[in-house]
């Protein structure tokens, strides 16, 4: 395709999502978002594809115990980080700042989150003594923690450095890494238990480390942090303590409460529809947000026109968007196979998450990028999120109607509040 016929293919896009046609910066953003697509999709039909054969080789038991696993060490993983990767994102796209000084100091305080928050497991661990986590789940759980955490900064890095093109090759790569020592593991050694597939994604998440460290390693120094850059970071990402925790308690505590109330089995249908559509849907926005923040970030001076486009692109694509949503929740679904059962009504609440899902957390970037006082409103907004959630949660407990349709409607709730707040705060500073 020649570039006049993809200039003129992005015009017509651009038309018919937002009106009129596309300029240089959004064709410079459009080229960037298709690289990004191009890795992160691919890597997550990779992914994807290794998460249907697990859940059909091992059932919804042994499928429900890998799920309270992964949220474990998702929770941990969410403390190590502390949207420090968010942090990296806002203080690089300054251009009169020392960047080696910024990472330094931003890689302290990383390592300063990890070695506090494994003693606080640790310690958590032996003073309630949970009786379904053994000392080998908690070890594994924290050092698949540690993989996720590590691979979330170097990631957040390559985006910093706009390394699009190296970053989708990482994520493909990953992909490939996965598939083939999950082969090895179920195939060969016959090793069918979720360690299988913790294990896979730790190999891939450490060989997307060590690579990924090498083309940002222009970053790196043991000497280049500082105490008043510490605090300056501090300042700005003790709000990030806010977003990681109601995060880490949304979209993981609600997969052991399921286990813990109805059973590892019914968690283990409730996690492929999570993944059919709160995962999905995550995954989506974040390539997008993957270009669309450092975009927003360096033109803050022009925000207004980015707030009218995305308002013009809400009214015009929320419905249709919830439709194709719900179409790829279904057969998402049924990819899993007749051990897991398709329920129309799940589905469709999958498919309006995806949606409030996307438009929310635009909203909540645009907040963010414009100052420090943004990026705490935008964790604020979380705070009466959560405040929804936890009273739809608990108020279906109070009456024993606690089920997964209480689950995925609360996750609605906490979305549609948080981004309307996040909304309303944007529309204050315009």
């Amino acid at each position: 395709m020649t570039k006049k016929n993809i200039r003129k293919v992005a015009d017509m896009a651009h038309q018919v999502m937002i009106g009129g046609k596309a300029g240089e910066r959004t064709m410079r953003f459009a080229k960037d978002l298709s690289i990004t697509l191009l890795g992160g999709l691919g890597a997550f039909v990779l992914l994807f594809v290794a998460n249907i054969v697990v859940a059909r080789v091992l059932g919804p038991e042994e499928y429900g115990r890998y799920a309270v696993f992964f949220a474990i060490a998702q929770v941990v993983s969410l403390l190590y980080v502390l949207e420090l990767d968010v942090s990296a994102l806002y203080f690089l796209a300054s251009k009169d700042i020392h960047k080696k000084e910024i990472t330094a100091s931003i890689m302290m305080m990383f390592g300063i989150n990890i070695v506090v928050f494994t003693f606080l497991a640790w310690s958590a661990f032996y003073f309630f003594n949970f009786t379904q986590v053994t000392q080998n789940v908690l070890v594994g759980a924290l050092g698949f923690a540690i993989v996720l955490s590590v691979k979330r900064m170097i990631d957040a890095f390559l985006r910093a450095d706009e390394q699009f093109m190296h970053q989708a090759f990482l994520r493909l790569g990953e992909g490939v890494v996965v598939i083939v020592t999950l082969g090895v593991f179920l195939g060969l050694l016959v090793q069918r238990t979720f360690v299988s597939y913790a294990g896979s994604l730790v190999i891939g998440g450490v060989i997307f480390s060590i690579i990924g460290s090498m083309y940002i390693r222009h970053f790196f120094t043991v000497r280049g942090w500082t105490a008043k850059r510490m605090n300056d970071i501090f300042r700005y990402n003790i709000f990030g303590l806010i977003n990681a925790i109601i995060n880490g308690i949304v979209k993981n505590a609600d997969t052991l409460v399921i286990a813990a109330v109805l059973g590892t089995k019914t968690a283990g249908i409730y996690a492929i529809y999570f993944t059919a559509s709160v995962v999905i849907g995550a995954r989506v926005t974040q390539l997008f947000i993957n270009v669309f923040f450092p975009s927003i970030r360096t033109h803050v001076d022009q925000i207004q026109n980015v707030i009218r486009k995305v308002d013009r692109m809400f009214v015009r694509m929320f419905l249709p968007l919830v439709f194709c949503a719900s179409c790829g929740v279904a057969v998402i679904i049924l990819l899993y196979g007749d051990a897991y059962p398709f329920m129309w009504q799940w589905i469709v609440l999958g498919g309006i998450y995806i949606a409030v899902h996307f438009f929310a957390s635009l909203y909540g970037w645009i907040l963010s990028s414009m100052s420090q006082k943004g990026y705490k409103q935008y964790n604020q907004s979380y705070m009466y999120g959560f405040i929804v959630y936890a009273g739809i949660i608990a108020g279906t407990y109070y009456m024993h109607a606690l089920t997964i349709v209480t689950f995925l409607i609360a996750l609605i709730f906490y979305r549609i509040m948080g981004g309307a707040v996040a909304y309303l705060y944007v529309k204050q500073k315009i």
